[in-house]
Order: structure tokens, then C-alpha cells, then sequence
């Protein structure tokens, strides 16, 4: 039985099933979870003989899935003191592998995070090895690599360092080391930050950021600057400063003033706020002043807020940049600066609502907010309302000109996951469901709407909704009909008009809001 499952999982490897759980790739990943530790042996040893060619997408993403179900295997026995460690001849084969992955495949991240799960003395040492010795490409896999072990305190980081500090010379991995070593220190799992014997490294590495980092600075306003090459500069730039700043802190020479110093004169709010918590770790003045300064700013507000606990300063901030719409306005300039959002943190940001209501998968009330938050581009200006609280969120429909309650709808139904909630699209109606979309579309007609035309049907615990495209009072709008109420929004033109997909939120959320909240 072994051998056929162990021939399925690698037959789902070369066929591409592995990505594709339809073809079989689930139920061999499923032998690969529970299967002895001979066996997963067999299968390391068996992928340590072959040889893996450039380019091959859907073989580097296969080995992916299956080093992440071999860590997830891992993973699932490590609260337990008797945790499957890797064996001596599982860990050779692994490194075999790695030896053999060419350069591009992203799996090779996958198979150092199982090491990094395993964490015993052997596993880490050589993590640390195949770490330096053949670098991850970047930032985002390195974060998978490394991650695992700022999750748990249970292993002897003597293995990884100083060894690991070595990648501190590749730009792509040298923030998650130090990351890494300032957890380490902080959390008390050593009694010596492990880069302390390198702080005259560190301390030229950050003065040579600082000027990088300014010339940039200096030409942020030309046209060719905004590159997405540039961006990635320095946001690379900005997460090693930052790193270099909380370890230098952290080991305490007072030789690091000056370059600290240097990094407070940049204009990045949160380079100026990790080096002003530095200067204030090492007793300097000027340092507190800065920071205390920052914490106005709501990008920096949390980050200033945590340093000024911990230097015991916050009974000189103003109680109302501790209120807890000021933290969620901190919160939401935090989410909009992500590269995943904007980019960058809002021009402006304005409270417009406040209130504690039951919300869909809280048992008590939550804090809501809403804020406007604007970006101005020159003579142009974008704007838009999100919410934070139970979720933090803004979707690209302009929802300036609705009514908060139906706002919070919107959110909520967006947000809103249950079995019995679910919509279908017109393409793909059978004849039951053309049945029920004609019994609701006479509602809409009684209601004065004409020209419907029917997009989907949604299900919501039972009841059915029509969601179509229609007229009234000669003006386009999508509507929502139940056998108990009909709205409507207007169907402007352009990608910021709500569409059915807001139009349907915001009926879900209503109905689900009202339910929590009668």
C-alpha cells in the first residue's frame, strides 16, 4: 500500500495534479500526512535523485505544496513534547534537494520553512548552512523561510547563529536575520543579542542606507522616480533600516547615536519613528522629543505608541492620540500604506461615525468606525469611506453619498460567510432558478421599476433575493427585491459606480445587522 501511494505522489508531481486537487493531487498529499516516517524518507530519498530543469513552473509549485504538507505534518505534532523530529538521513535528503532546486524555484523557501519547523539543533544549523550558502531570491520568500521561528521560543538559536548573520551581506535576507535576532533578544531566548559582536558592521551598514535613502528622497518629485524598480528599493531599504535601528537599540552602543541621528532627518514617518525610539533607548533626549512628536501622525501613531510604553513615556501623550478612534485612524492609515492597497498613507483622514453594535461572528458589541480619507495628487483628488473595527476595509465603489447604516451593510455583507448565504449568476440559472427569479421580478414592476433586466439570484438563510438592472423615474439603478422590501442604487458609469456586487452587500448586511442589532 505504501508503494502504490508513494508512486501517486510523485506521478501527481510530474502530472501537475498536485496543484490541481481534481486530478488526485489532494488524496496523495493525503498519504504524505499521515504516512510513517520510513516512508516519508523514501519519498525525500526519491526526490533527491532527480534532477530539476529551469522554468518548470508546475513542478516548483508542486514540490511547493508538498514541503508545505510535510511542514504542516510537522507543525501539527510540535505542542506535544515528543514531536516528530526530521531524521538524520531525512535531513540529508532535504539538502540534496536544495542543492538540486535551480535558483528560481520558489519551493526552495517551502523546504527551509520545514526545517525551520523542525527547529531541533541539526535542522537549524542546517537551515542556516543552505541559507547562506545559496540565498533565497527575495524578501517574501525569505519571510517564509524564516517565519516560523518567531512563532515559537523552543529551540537553541545558537544553531542558526552566528552563522545566519552572514546573509547580512544580501540585501534580500539581511532584514529577516536581524529581524529574526531582534526577536530572539527581545524574547529573551538569549542572554546576548547574536549580532552584538558586529555592531561596527551594523552601524556602517545603516550609515550607508541613510544616504541611499536620502539621494532618493532628493528625487522623488522627478517623473522617472516612481518606478515599480525604485519602489521595491526602498521598500527593501526601509525594512533593513528598520531592522538595523531595533538592533542597534537593542545591543545598546552608544557608537550608533550618530547614524541614528542621521536616519531621524529622512522624511519616512516610520524610519524617523524607529530611529527616534532608538535614540531614546540609548537615553537620548532628542529622541523622546521626536517620537512624542510622531505620535500626531496617524501612520506612526501605534508604532509610537508601543515604543513609548516601553520607555515609559506615556503619560506625556495626549489622552486623545490614545483614544480608540485615534488607534483605529492609526490602524486604517497603516492598511491603506500597504503595497497591497495604496501604497502610501492618506492625504487626510476624517471620523464621520462612531458607534458599538453586534456584528456577524462577535459574541458583544464591536467598535466601529468610519472615516473619509483623501489622497490628493496635485489638482486631482481620490476619496472614498472605510471602515474600521471588526474588519479594516474600503472598496473601490465610491460610497461618499450613502447613508453610514447602509455603508456598515455593505461591510458586513461583504464580510458575511455561511453555507446558506450564497448568490448564482444569470449564466448559470437552471430552470428552477429562472422559476424563482420569475416570481420576484413582478415585485420590482409593482415597485415602478421598468426596463429589469436580471443579473442574479441570491440565497440568504432561506429567503431569495433578485438582483437586476433597471429603470425608474427614467433613471438606471440597481435594484434588490425580496418578497419583503425593494432597494435601489443608481447605476452611475465609470469603475467607481456601485454594481451588483455592492448592491447585494449592502442587502446582506442589512439583513444580517438588523438581526444582531433590533
Amino acid at each position: 500500500m505504501s508503494e502504490i501511494n508513494f508512486t501517486e505522489l510523485l506521478a501527481a508531481l510530474d502530472s501537475g495534479a498536485l496543484i490541481n486537487s481534481a486530478d488526485g493531487g489532494s488524496s496523495a498529499l493525503g498519504w504524505l500526512a499521515t504516512a510513517p516516517a520510513v516512508e516519508v524518507t523514501e519519498l525525500l530519498e526519491a526526490l533527491a535523485r532527480r534532477e530539476f530543469i529551469r522554468d518548470d513552473s508546475p513542478r516548483d509549485a508542486g514540490l511547493a505544496v508538498i514541503f508545505r504538507q510535510l511542514a504542516a505534518r510537522l507543525r501539527s505534532q510540535s505542542p506535544r513534547g515528543d514531536r516528530e523530529h526530521l531524521e538524520d538521513v531525512q535531513l540529508a535528503a532535504l539538502k540534496s534537494i536544495y542543492a538540486r532546486l535551480p535558483e528560481a524555484y520558489q519551493s526552495r523557501a517551502y523546504l527551509l520553512q520545514v526545517l525551520a519547523i523542525a527547529r531541533d539543533s541539526n535542522a537549524l544549523a542546517a537551515l542556516a548552512e543552505l541559507f547562506v550558502a545559496a540565498p533565497l531570491r527575495g524578501s517574501e520568500e525569505t519571510a517564509i523561510a524564516l517565519s516560523p521561528l518567531m512563532q515559537y521560543r523552543d529551540y537553541d538559536p545558537g544553531a542558526l547563529f552566528p552563522r545566519l548573520l552572514d546573509a547580512i551581506s544580501q540585501p534580500a535576507t539581511a532584514a529577516a536575520v536581524l529581524d529574526l535576532a531582534n526577536f530572539v533578544t527581545r524574547e529573551q531566548i538569549v542572554d546576548t543579542h547574536p549580532a552584538a559582536e558586529r555592531t561596527t558592521t551594523l552601524i556602517g551598514l545603516l550609515g550607508k542606507l541613510a544616504e541611499q535613502l536620502g539621494v532618493i528622497e532628493e528625487k522623488r518629485d522627478q517623473p522617472k522616480a516612481a518606478t515599480a524598480d525604485l519602489a521595491r528599493q526602498v521598500e527593501d531599504g526601509v525594512a533593513l533600516a528598520v531592522a538595523l535601528c531595533d538592533a542597534l537599540a537593542q545591543i545598546g552602543d552608544p557608537a550608533a547615536i550618530g547614524k541614528l541621528y542621521q536616519v531621524s532627518e529622512l522624511a519616512h514617518r516610520r524610519l524617523r519613528t524607529e530611529a527616534a525610539a532608538a535614540l531614546a533607548t540609548l537615553g537620548e533626549e532628542a529622541g523622546e522629543k521626536t517620537l512624542l512628536e510622531l505620535v500626531t501622525e496617524p501612520v506612526t501613531r501605534l508604532r509610537v505608541l508601543a515604543y513609548a510604553e516601553e520607555l515609559g513615556l506615556l503619560d506625556r501623550i495626549d489622552p486623545e492620540q490614545m483614544s480608540a478612534a485615534a488607534r483605529a485612524e492609526s490602524e486604517l492609515a497603516l492598511w491603506l500604506a500597504q503595497p497591497s492597497q495604496l501604497g502610501f498613507p492618506p492625504t487626510s483622514l476624517e471620523l464621520l461615525d462612531e458607534r458599538s453594535q453586534y456584528w456577524p461572528g462577535y459574541d458583544e458589541p464591536v467598535d466601529c468606525f468610519l472615516f473619509r480619507f483623501r489622497y490628493q495628487f496635485g489638482d486631482a483628488e481620490y476619496a472614498n469611506i472605510a471602515i474600521v473595527g471588526p474588519i479594516t476595509h474600503a472598496f473601490l465603489a465610491d460610497f461618499e453619498e450613502i447613508p453610514h447604516s447602509d455603508i456598515y451593510a455593505a461591510f458586513a455583507g461583504w464580510q458575511a460567510e455561511h453555507e446558506e448565504i450564497y448568490e448564482v449568476d444569470l449564466a448559470d440559472w437552471d430552470e428552477g432558478l429562472v422559476y424563482e427569479a420569475e416570481r420576484l421580478e413582478p415585485i420590482l414592476h409593482d415597485a415602478g421599476y421598468e426596463a429589469v433586466q436580471m443579473i442574479r439570484l441570491g440565497f440568504f438563510l432561506g429567503e431569495k433575493a433578485l438582483v437586476a438592472r433597471a429603470t425608474k423615474d427614467g433613471q438606471p439603478c440597481i435594484a434588490v427585491a425580496d418578497v419583503h422590501d425593494v432597494f435601489s442604487y443608481r447605476a452611475d458609469t465609470g469603475q467607481r459606480a456601485i454594481g451588483p456586487n455592492e448592491a447585494y452587500a449592502i442587502y446582506k448586511g442589512r439583513k444580517l445587522l438588523r438581526t444582531f442589532n433590533p
